[in-house]
């Protein structure tokens, strides 16, 4: 996992490009520059909804919530959503512009984040788990094991190491990933691969599926989706 100041430092020179209220651009939500139609967003809350298998009961944890752009949405077909993030500014800004009276948004880490006794039994991440590496990844899952009686967890917009090269699709582009990693900085983090996320789940009793973006999602071409969940 990228040190949490890499990570701060990271989102603190974004948002000091941008206006206090530019939601998509913060988080990333960009194309060739520019901001993503809001379709986008409606697909990856409806794609986050839907897998989650969300109702008006459930007790939703957003790991990585940022601004709160997504949280906001999910927020609205549950009884509660937390929303964790490393970054202050990011945490303040969804506050401000991202508030309901049923989410609560903190500054913390998710390995510090306390779960004990939590009501907590949905929980997703977007486009975050390219921040953490393979060993973290493990320790995430045995975390939640050990915190929560039972949940189901989507883990959305997850760079497909088979795929690299989709995305890095020129000489100019590849080079500049391949400075990045002699640099020991790769651009983006960590790629996955579907079948090591799989074997983990099966190693720590989990149920797990692998998910095809929509092929309309603006990431389709070099992303995918991962449901894990607990079994009885």
């Amino acid at each position: 996992m990228k040190s949490a100041g890499k990570i701060k430092s990271y989102y603190q020179k974004r948002l000091q490009n941008c206006a206090d209220d530019d939601l998509y651009y913060q988080v990333g939500k960009t194309q060739y520059g520019k901001k993503v139609p809001a379709g986008q967003i409606d697909r990856i809350v409806e794609a986050i909804q839907s897998n989650l298998q969300l109702s008006a009961d459930d007790h939703v944890l957003d790991i990585g919530c940022a601004n709160g752009l997504l949280s906001y949405s999910i927020a609205e077909k549950a009884a509660t959503l937390t929303g964790i993030d490393l970054s202050e500014e990011l945490i303040r800004i969804a506050g401000k512009y991202r508030s309901r009276s049923n989410i609560s948004y903190f500054t913390d880490d998710i390995f510090s984040f306390n779960l004990e006794g939590s009501k907590i039994n949905k929980i997703y991440m977007y486009e975050v788990l390219q921040h953490f590496s393979y060993g973290r990844f493990r320790q995430l899952l045995r975390a939640l094991q050990t915190h929560l009686r039972a949940f189901r967890f989507f883990i959305g917009g997850i760079p497909d190491a088979h795929r690299l090269f989709k995305f890095y699709n020129d000489d100019e582009k590849k080079r500049f990933y391949f400075n990045t990693l002699e640099q020991e900085q790769p651009h983006m983090g960590t790629w996955w691969y579907a079948d090591h996320l799989q074997m983990v789940c099966e190693e720590l009793g989990l149920a797990s599926k692998i998910i095809e973006q929509h092929p309309d999602l603006y990431t389709a071409h070099y992303r995918f989706d991962f449901i894990v969940w607990t079994v009885s």
